[in-house]
């Protein structure tokens, strides 16, 4: 990365994705209709899922290892407590696709 930052080298995608960058290559014209399907996606979580997410997680990087999994525990029970995860849990486990009702 120094080297980009000294000489303005830019990052090619597949180097962007094996560097964890990026996650994902789309052709060329692609991109909206990814960030749309990916965006989909996410809306279809439960809204604290996608809390925790975006304001856990950066917490938890920054934390020590006791702390972060402590967070991490907190964080995933009251997120578990949600009255609609157990069927989500269930159809992660079993692989099945959950419908929202």
């Amino acid at each position: 990365m120094m080297d980009m930052m000294l000489t303005g080298r830019p990052l090619a995608a597949q180097e962007s994705v094996s560097r964890g960058v990026a996650q994902y290559i789309v052709p060329a014209g692609a991109a909206l209709d990814k960030a749309v399907e990916l965006a989909a996606i996410a809306a279809s979580n439960l809204p604290m899922t996608n809390h925790a997410i975006i304001h856990a997680l950066p917490r938890i990087v920054e934390q020590g290892p006791d702390e972060g999994l402590y967070t991490e525990a907190l964080i995933a029970s009251v997120v578990q407590s949600a009255p609609e995860t157990a069927a989500r849990m269930d159809a992660f486990l079993h692989r099945k696709k959950h419908v929202p009702q």
